[in-house]
């Protein structure tokens, strides 16, 4: 680090009034200041700035990511999305159990039309079991029903999805009936949390 020392010397000239015609010229008060600039290292090295790694298009849309019910969660060659959601739907096959109530996820899943099956493979689409409702104190209930229990037009579960097109329905979870109020619904296939919409 360089430090430069700068001087000033600034001269006062006194000037009074007097009687006469002649200005009268007094005493002549010399004040030295004194600074001290300091410099951030050297400005003849080069500043080389560290590169900011790019955030991934493709990653978990979970904590600052998180979506909102009708925001599609994007990924490599699927789109999924949360269309709406109906806690105590009544519109299904079977009466929960004692206590329990159902909440309706309408979802919808989209293959990219130029999706390589050859390469990544056939795309199913999703059943209950990876959808999971989550309360503020962290409680998670997720679903077991049978594909009948789903609300009608139904969301065809473990489907082959063809590159190119979208299915859609209702999905039902179980959930206790004294829970009036979800923080969020999740969505974990394979057991690796990929998006969550807030509530």
């Amino acid at each position: 680090m360089r430090t430069l020392i700068s001087v000033a010397v600034l001269t006062l000239t006194l000037t009074a009034c007097g009687g006469g015609d002649e200005p009268q010229t007094g005493p002549t008060e010399t004040v030295t200041v004194t600074s001290t600039p300091t410099f951030l290292g050297d400005p003849t090295e080069a500043v080389t700035e560290t590169p900011t790694e790019e955030a991934d298009p493709f990653a978990p849309n979970i904590g600052d990511r998180s979506l909102k019910v009708g925001q599609p969660r994007i990924g490599t060659g699927i789109t999924t999305v949360l269309l709406e959601t109906d806690l105590g739907v009544t519109e299904q096959y079977r009466d929960p159990e004692q206590g329990n109530q159902y909440y309706g996820l309408r979802v919808s899943t989209c293959v990219r039309k130029d999706f390589d099956t050859a390469a990544d493979g056939d795309v199913y689409s999703t059943y209950p079991g990876e959808w999971y409702a989550v309360t503020k104190s962290g409680d998670e209930y997720t679903s077991s029903s049978s594909y009948s229990d789903f609300p009608s037009p139904k969301y065809p579960e473990n489907v082959t999805v063809a590159p190119g097109t979208c299915v859609k329905g209702w999905i039902a979870i179980e959930v206790p009936e004294d829970v009036s109020k979800y923080e969020k619904l999740v969505y974990r296939p394979g057991g690796e949390t990929i998006a969550e919409w807030i509530l």
